[in-house]
């Protein structure tokens, strides 16, 4: 009989809670879960009509920049991890719609996504991309908040890394 692997959607953005969602999945796969991860940016922007296309490029560039630099913070706090991974890409508009499409493409088993409650104020500018996600789609959404402790750092202060997954598969 085949092992089930879990298909895990890990959502980043520019924010320090993404540090912690990528722990959280680390953290899972270090418990035993075996798992893909498929890392997806996200930056939920309102979309603006741009008169040309150099304008564009100059508004989007230093996102895309941070999307790309992001990227490749979380793939190698994965690869270091020994985890396997897919990078989905990224995308710079309405977050929560896009999130709903990759769902509908990969199927995960899970969504690891790091978020906090926003305020009313903050809701009504610029309405709950966070609420969307985590009632608007199918599969579980564990929300990683900022008070999260990752347990792999304090694993990994005893222990080396492959130290450890050499136990877990044994």
């Amino acid at each position: 009989m085949e092992e089930f692997v879990w298909k895990i959607l890990l959502v980043i953005n520019d924010s320090e809670l993404s540090d912690k969602a990528t722990d959280c999945a680390i953290d899972f796969y270090m418990s035993g879960l075996r798992s893909k991860i498929y890392v997806f940016y996200i930056k939920d922007e309102e979309p603006v009509a741009i008169p040309s296309e150099t304008l564009e490029r100059k508004r989007y560039a230093p996102m895309v920049a941070k999307a790309e630099k992001k990227i490749i913070q979380t793939t190698e706090k994965l690869r270091k991890a020994g985890i396997d991974y897919e990078v989905l890409g990224y995308h710079i508009g309405i977050a929560d719609e896009e999130i709903k499409r990759i769902e509908e493409t990969i199927k995960p088993d899970l969504i690891i996504y790091g978020a906090e409650r926003k305020s009313t104020f903050k809701k009504l500018i610029r309405g709950s991309c966070e609420e969307n996600i985590i009632f608007g789609t199918r599969a579980p959404v564990i929300v990683v908040k900022s008070k999260y402790t990752p347990k792999i750092r304090e694993i990994v202060k005893e222990v080396p890394l492959l130290e450890i997954r050499e136990r877990i598969k044994a």
